[in-house]
């Protein structure tokens, strides 16, 4: 068990050195966590990497727990208010996969869209029956989207706490939690119960492959034990983590969903207009079904 405490040493070293480089920008405090979690992970006692049995050792340990990654929060703020760098994730119609493999409104009435942002397919959900929970960092993405489908005055806006607000609308039928997708407040109670389906559209692929365990498991506190996810991500030759879009491959999601079912459903050329101005030589998006 000693080189497991030994290997997660090394990969928090490197991403508190990493991080200090790459993102200059944030606060000094992140940096002096991510040493401080370095030496606590050297402890005799076993750690919250080692416990967790969701995920195969092997695999929890390129994922540590809470590490300060690429594509915080703050850094797809930052994209909102730079439009050039987030419309390419913006589609003006609904999803291809969603319309095509969307489950019954009867058997999953409550959807979850992680990572929201401005998209069009929470009004389709809405109008197709289900009750709609999305979550978005960003305040401006969420007032674009409901200033623009919904109107002025035809929504509210509730504060819950100093980091999260929640905007509604169709009676309540669609509710977007302005807040941080791994904030400890995002909870079954905080969104009114479990949902039963899962669209992410592109929400995995956005997120830094060091994220993407604890984001499965935000996922899955959110959802009925039974829950289905419809995922779209991003595919390309590149490294691992050269993104955003990081590439996601089928042996990665079986990886993210060890113990059930997975199908892929469609994988179509996403090499257009919108990324051209990316190195990303090949660039595929892929639809896959989880069954739990």
């Amino acid at each position: 068990m000693q080189w497991a405490y030994k290997h997660i040493f090394n990969c928090h070293i490197i991403t508190a050195v990493r991080n200090s480089i790459e993102y200059p920008h944030r606060q000094s405090l992140y940096y002096l966590k991510d040493i401080k979690r370095c030496f606590a992970t050297t402890k005799d006692e076993p750690t919250d990497y080692v416990r967790n049995q969701s995920l195969p050792t092997t695999q929890i340990i390129h994922d540590p727990i809470g590490a300060q990654t690429g594509m915080t929060p703050d850094d797809w703020m930052k994209r909102w208010e730079n439009k050039s760098k987030i419309i390419r994730w913006q589609l003006i119609d609904v999803h291809t996969f969603l319309k095509k493999y969307v489950p019954s409104s009867t058997t999953h009435k409550r959807v979850l869209v992680p990572l929201t942002g401005k998209t069009i397919d929470v009004i389709w959900l809405v109008e197709r029956g289900f009750e709609v929970i999305g979550v978005e960092c960003s305040t401006l993405a969420v007032r674009e989207l409901f200033d623009e489908y919904i109107g002025e005055k035809k929504y509210t806006v509730e504060s819950r706490s100093p980091t999260c607000s929640i905007y509604s609308a169709y009676e309540n039928r669609l509710m977007v939690f302005v807040c941080d997708i791994f904030a400890d407040e995002l909870n079954p109670s905080l969104i009114g119960g479990h949902v039963s389906f899962v669209w992410d559209r592109a929400a995995l692929t956005a997120l830094h492959p060091m994220d993407h365990a604890r984001y499965i498991r935000k996922l899955r506190q959110l959802s009925e034990r039974n829950a289905q996810y419809l995922l779209s991500v991003y595919w390309h030759p590149e490294s691992p983590d050269q993104g955003p879009p990081f590439a996601i491959s089928t042996e990665r999601i079986s990886e993210l969903f060890p113990h059930d079912k997975v199908l892929q459903l469609d994988d179509i050329d996403a090499k257009s207009e919108r990324w051209a101005d990316t190195t990303f030589e090949q660039l595929r998006e892929r639809c896959y079904q989880i069954e739990t």
